[in-house]
């Protein structure tokens, strides 16, 4: 008969700390790869779905959508989610700056087959962390397919990638917590005896 671990996967309950906080923290703080860090975290791989790929320019973005990039466009945008066990445990908003990238990424990235992060594990980039938080799923749904984001509000990471000087990637990260924290619970129960 398994360990009851409900207490250990309490979220955003009245205990601040609770463990799914802890792994919280550390997606919102993690500077490495993202699909990695959850990899790491679920302890299996993730497979990613695009949702919408196109070009798309400044003024084409949702009214009020934070995006801290100059110019005009056209840049390139990717709405993805990783999956675990064909069930969402991230939901990502990508801008690509054409300028940057290489033909060869370019090719890949638009192929959809693989994480940005799996495409560009051996290059050189730093990541410039904007804003790391929990937020309001009505401030970001606009920019995501039709029920994407069920829940009311959504720990979420926004960075830029950085190379040589200029803007790479500009990404935001909504992290499904809940999914995440039900794939870790069930694996512990699994091994506790």
């Amino acid at each position: 008969m398994g360990a009851n671990t409900d207490h250990l996967f309490g979220y955003r309950g009245d205990r601040e700390k609770t463990v799914g906080r802890r792994f919280e923290d550390i997606l919102l703080q993690n500077d490495g790869s993202t699909t990695k860090m959850l990899e790491l975290i679920i302890g299996g791989e993730v497979t990613i779905k695009v949702h919408d790929q196109d070009w798309i320019f400044r003024k084409e973005l949702p009214l009020g959508f934070f995006f801290p990039i100059e110019g005009s466009g056209p840049f390139i945008r990717r709405v993805t989610s990783l999956y675990y066990q064909d069930e969402v445990i991230s939901s990502n908003l990508v801008f690509g700056n054409p300028d940057a990238i290489s033909a060869d990424l370019q090719e890949r990235l638009i192929q959809g087959t693989l994480p940005i992060g799996k495409l560009i594990k051996e290059i050189e980039y730093r990541r410039d962390i904007l804003f790391a938080d929990y937020q309001e799923s009505d401030q970001i749904r606009s920019v995501y397919p039709p029920g994407l984001l069920p829940e009311d509000g959504y720990p979420i990471k926004k960075y830029l990638m950085i190379r040589d000087g200029q803007w790479w990637f500009y990404i935001m990260e909504v992290f499904h917590m809940k999914t995440i924290l039900s794939h870790m619970e069930s694996d512990l129960n699994k091994q506790i005896i």
